[in-house]
């Protein structure tokens, strides 16, 4: 009866996390590697009935993300616009959450990409 119960315990604990593998609500990091060396990245996001708002911290300025959601049919595939200061233009950033958690970041027009992840909070 225990084994029985701990397996249910652990089988709805399982189904819970992949149910909200899609909520990527939170400070999320990452490193960002250039021909003029690395340099970190920040992102809070914030998903609202579909829209994902939040700011994007490159370390030079924090921009405010625009237009994010969810791809229609892929609750792992979300986009989002942000102008970016050093850059001195709108840049659009399309993002896949991974099996591991992290996220690929993929700076669309640039053959740029680069993985982010959670900040825990203590």
């Amino acid at each position: 009866m225990i084994r029985k119960s701990l397996f249910t315990v652990i089988a709805i604990s399982l189904f819970s996390i992949a149910a909200s593998a899609e909520d990527i609500s939170g400070r999320w990091k990452g490193s960002v590697d250039t021909p003029d060396g690395s340099f970190e990245v920040y992102f809070t996001f914030a998903v609202e009935d579909g829209k994902i708002t939040g700011t994007f911290d490159s370390g030079m300025s924090l921009e405010s993300i625009k237009d994010g959601k969810f791809k229609e049919d892929n609750d792992k595939v979300f986009t989002f616009n942000a102008y970016v200061d050093v850059a001195q233009q709108n840049i659009d950033f399309s993002c896949t959450i991974k099996e591991d958690g992290k996220i690929r970041v993929t700076v669309v027009g640039y053959d740029m990409f680069f993985d982010i992840s959670r900040i825990k909070e203590e």
